[in-house]
């Protein structure tokens, strides 16, 4: 990572820790940060429902269609919803059959939690044009925002 990239990841990741937020705002700016922290152009925040085994559509950023819409559960085949409500650790989905054809992979997934129990998930993917993907310094400071949410 050169100097000016480091300075870049410095200035989103103080705005996050020092502007006060409402929880859906924290929310909203964590998408937004995600996406500018990992050079990436989706981004989706997706909180389990335990009672009806859904995952929610919180916010998101860059991801269009039916399938993804805020307040109502993830639209995805069987394979993909399971692999994304068993997630406990940050992993790399290379490429599953979504049927949603604006989900660019290779997705980067994380777990939220507060207090170690998990709220939900972090989704990030479809790398910038001209970039190389999830460096490994970017991944270690993506799998910091799981279990230090901003709120």
């Amino acid at each position: 990572m050169d100097f000016q990239t480091s300075l870049q990841v410095l200035n989103v990741l103080a705005e996050a820790l020092t502007v006060p937020h409402s929880l859906s705002e924290a929310l909203e700016h964590l998408t937004k940060m995600t996406g500018e922290l990992m050079e990436t152009e989706q981004t989706v925040i997706l909180l389990r429902d335990e009672e009806r085994h859904e995952l929610i559509v919180r916010t998101h950023d860059g991801i269009g269609g039916t399938h993804v819409r805020t307040g109502f559960p993830l639209e995805v085949p069987p394979r993909l919803k399971s692999i994304l409500w068993n997630v406990r650790s940050l992993h790399q989905i290379n490429w599953v059959e979504s049927g949603i054809e604006a989900i660019g992979f290779p997705i980067l997934v994380m777990p939220l939690r507060i207090r170690g129990e998990r709220i939900g998930i972090l989704i990030t993917g479809k790398a910038r044009q001209g970039t190389a993907g999830f460096d490994p310094i970017r991944r270690r400071l993506y799998a910091l925002v799981g279990p230090l949410p901003p709120w």
